[in-house]
């Protein structure tokens, strides 16, 4: 598959297939997703693949969440309540998908410093590993779609940090995304792009 039919081809799944991706699957898909760029070669990820009674248990700190994705769903789409029923239902069992990838870099927010500079380099430090690990989860979407998987990027979990990292014995770890993964049981429709948003200076 080209990659441009890559790109153009992957749709975010909220509904999977009970028979769960082998193992093998998966860990291709993540050795060729983790040659993603990252600031000066950092690599500042870690990724935890969750499935059977750990998954449940994780799933089940994200369903508590759904009040405050509900506020945030009502502000965005109070004209499609459907949207709204739709996501809620999601973060109620993740679409049953079989297995969850979750993406960390390390923790910054417990810094505390005096001086303004210092402040400055630990959150310069904290978006490059930010932005390092979403070009890692981009990748696991990109190649789980062309090997014939569907993926879920989230960040909504992020509410349930504390209580997700309880359970998977997670510390000194910021929680970037969870992604469900398996075998896809929808086909959505392509949604289309914004066509304001190249800006050309100096052409």
């Amino acid at each position: 598959m080209q990659l441009t039919t890559v790109l153009k081809g992957r749709r975010s799944i909220r509904r999977f297939k009970e028979k769960q991706p082998s193992q093998k699957m998966i860990q291709k898909i993540l050795e060729h997703a983790l040659w993603a760029p990252s600031n000066v070669n950092q690599q500042p990820w870690d990724v935890y693949v969750v499935t059977g009674g750990k998954r449940l248990q994780v799933v089940e700190r994200i369903k508590n969440i759904k009040r405050h994705i509900k506020t945030e769903l009502d502000k965005e789409f109070y004209s499609n309540p459907k949207i709204i029923r739709l996501t809620l239902n999601f973060f109620e069992n993740l679409g049953n998908a079989p297995v969850i990838i979750l993406v960390y870099i390390p923790d910054f927010r417990q810094n505390v410093c005096c001086l303004d500079s210092e402040k400055k380099l630990i959150e310069l430090s904290r978006i490059g590993c930010i932005q390092s690990a979403s070009a890692l989860i981009q990748n696991i979407c990109l190649v789980a779609h062309q090997e014939g998987l569907g993926t879920c990027w989230m960040t909504g979990p992020a509410w349930a940090e504390q209580e997700i990292n309880n359970v998977l014995g997670i510390e000194d770890r910021e929680l970037v995304a969870v992604i469900p993964i398996g075998i896809p049981d929808q086909q959505p429709p392509a949604p289309p792009r914004k066509s304001d948003k190249l800006h050309w200076i100096g052409f």
